[in-house]
């Protein structure tokens, strides 16, 4: 919903407060709507940029809690690893939201990296695919659209920079 003549899009991030502002004692909860409250949230839209100011890449995802280690992992994967967009974005996840570590396959059976991860006293559990990243890289004048395998999305377009 647009908002008129005021060029910005309404949307439903009241959601992300408490559905219930109070818990069975009638307690008040700590992320129910209220003013000058903003909601718990996750998202991350993320744009990457040279110290030039020139961009790199653009990059988000929804799912949750698992919104920021998705993005993360695949900005690690193009920047620190190399790889094309295409690969970052079909390379398995691992991230980490305060409990064990959450491992996609072929990751959750990788021995030496479970082992080490519990030399370093975490635990890891197999996760189901962790986010539906969508990104744009910037790369030698032209505009490289990704879609996540692990969810619905296309990238479509045209144009340089």
């Amino acid at each position: 919903l647009m908002v008129p003549g005021r060029g910005f899009f309404l949307n439903n991030e009241l959601t992300d407060f408490d559905a219930q502002p109070r818990d069975a004692e009638g307690r008040l909860a700590a992320n129910a709507a209220g003013p000058g409250k903003r909601p718990r949230s996750s998202m991350s839209p993320t744009l990457v940029f040279k110290k030039d100011g020139r961009p790199v890449m653009i990059v988000g995802s929804p799912g949750g809690s698992k919104i920021i280690g998705a993005v993360l992992n695949v900005i690690v994967n193009v920047l620190d690893y190399g790889m094309t967009l295409d690969e970052a974005l079909k390379s398995p996840r691992v991230i980490n939201r305060d409990g064990p570590v959450e491992l996609e396959a072929p990751l959750s059976g990788n021995a030496a990296l479970k082992k080490k991860l519990a030399a370093q006293g975490l635990k890891t559990e197999l996760a189901k695919p962790l986010g539906n990243v969508q990104a744009i890289v910037f790369q030698e004048g032209q505009l490289i659209g990704g879609s996540d395998p692990r969810g619905n999305g296309a990238a479509e377009g045209y144009g340089e920079f």
